[in-house]
């Protein structure tokens, strides 16, 4: 039997590492209620980079609450969705909760009073909560045995960048969010551009930088800069910086490899199932965090078969590029997932809330800037070619419009196959604050049009 929160019929469904659902019962219980009980609408839920499930649970409880506050709401706000039969499938993946202080985009600069060793050891000790598999935890020890050695040891620099590269599988690496050239570059380059100091558009160190702009390096760092022998003890001091950035961005390329594999494998599969046995079943798509990345990757399907059609979907402050949709975004490449808008896969509105208030979407996307030398005058905005889409909204997609987030009541004008970009500055105020009455709001005035 389902649980009942705040009136929805609400399931769980568990995913292992290997995008495999845990248990096939869970499926068939949602599926055996969905006929039986004449559900006419499925919410597909997948929460982002929580660190066990009660973190989760308390995400989709809180949503469900603001979601029947709207319903609810004597000004019967959103037509007919209150005559519809609803059931969640709340979507439970092993991913890694970031500390606070690696939700700020800043690198080792924001740990409070800098990188030590103890702390990177402390941090890659923690890594082991996602890599969990015997060879991943030995190949961790290595790289804490090395961090004494990185600062003045080129072959231990060396050395760490490789047993890093080895929890990892480039088979999800690409050029929209730079993660390719985490596989390409050497290790002295991965320092070099990692441990850089802020540049602004003149060269300077830019003491005002904050949020996303708090990471990056206009370019490779050289002794030169800081004038000779000095400079470069400068510059060995920052390389423990570089090497927690490193860090951070191989949390964060297993974390996306993990939501793709998820989402494409155990979440496609399952759904297949339940729109197989009822075909009138309204599948909606909802995703915050990397479950933005997992739910559109759903729509993809294994190597992009067996293609579903959606009836909407929202992305609540989604951690991947903000080009995901685009068209020739940069070389005359498009977006990894622009399929989804050309071949309609998804029939209603898709929405997309995003926020400057959202500094922890942007962790990657900054330290891929890095890692191609990007200006950091651009860093993390709309205009940097690696900025994430919690933060800009979908950007170079013609089929994207612009709007706000609205008060509860406020006059949506969304539209069906569209991308809507709905700025959430007003209603949001940091990354995980997506279960608000304004937020569930927006997903149902979704919901209606279908």
């Amino acid at each position: 039997m389902p649980q009942n929160i705040a009136g929805f019929d609400y399931f769980e469904v568990e995913f292992n590492r290997k995008g495999e659902v845990n248990s096939d019962a869970q499926v068939a219980t949602l599926a055996d209620f969905i006929a039986k009980q004449n559900v006419t609408d499925l919410l597909v839920f997948a929460h982002g980079w929580n660190n066990d499930e009660a973190e989760a649970r308390t995400l989709y409880s809180h949503w469900l609450t603001s979601a029947r506050a709207v319903i609810d709401d004597p000004r019967k706000l959103v037509p007919g969705v209150a005559n519809r039969r609803f059931a969640m499938m709340a979507v439970l993946w092993p991913s890694k909760r970031f500390a606070e202080q690696d939700l700020i985009p800043g690198g080792a600069a924001g740990l409070a009073g800098g990188t030590t060793t103890d702390k990177l050891a402390a941090q890659l000790e923690d890594m082991k909560k996602l890599f969990s598999e015997k060879d991943e935890k030995a190949a961790l020890d290595h790289a804490k045995l090395l961090l004494p050695k990185i600062r003045k040891d080129a072959n231990a620099r060396s050395e760490f960048v490789e047993r890093l590269r080895s929890l990892v599988s480039n088979k999800s690496a690409d050029a929209e969010d730079g993660s390719d050239l985490l596989f390409k570059k050497s290790s002295e380059d991965l320092f070099a551009c990692m441990s850089a100091p802020v540049k602004g558009a003149k060269g300077k160190i830019d003491p005002e930088a904050g949020g996303a702009a708090s990471v990056g390096g206009a370019k490779k760092h050289t002794a030169a800069d800081d004038g000779g022998a000095a400079g470069l003890g400068d510059w060995l001091n920052k390389v423990l910086e570089g090497a927690q950035n490193l860090a951070d961005f191989t949390t964060y390329y297993e974390m996306k490899a993990r939501a793709g594999l998820v989402g494409t494998h155990g979440v496609n599969a399952a759904l297949q199932r339940l729109r197989k046995t009822q075909p009138a079943l309204k599948l909606h798509l909802i995703g915050h965090s990397f479950g933005g990345r997992l739910v559109t990757s759903v729509i993809d399907g294994r190597d992009h078969a067996t293609p579903l059609v959606f009836d909407s979907m929202t992305l609540l402050q989604a951690a991947f590029s903000h080009n995901g949709f685009a068209q020739n975004y940069h070389d005359g490449k498009n977006g990894y997932f622009r399929r989804v808008v050309t071949d309609k896969r998804v029939k209603g509105p898709v929405v997309v809330t995003f926020t400057k208030n959202d500094n922890a979407v942007g962790i990657a996307y900054p330290l891929a800037s890095r890692m191609n030398n990007v200006d950091a005058s651009a860093m993390g905005d709309a205009n940097d070619r690696f900025g994430g889409i919690g933060r800009n909204g979908a950007q170079k997609t013609p089929e994207a419009v612009f709007a706000t987030l609205l008060e509860v009541g406020g006059a949506y004008a969304l539209k069906p196959g569209a991308i809507n970009n709905l700025n959430a500055d007003k209603f949001v105020h940091s990354h995980g604050d997506v279960a608000s009455k304004p937020v569930a709001y927006a997903t149902l005035t979704a919901i209606s049009m279908t």
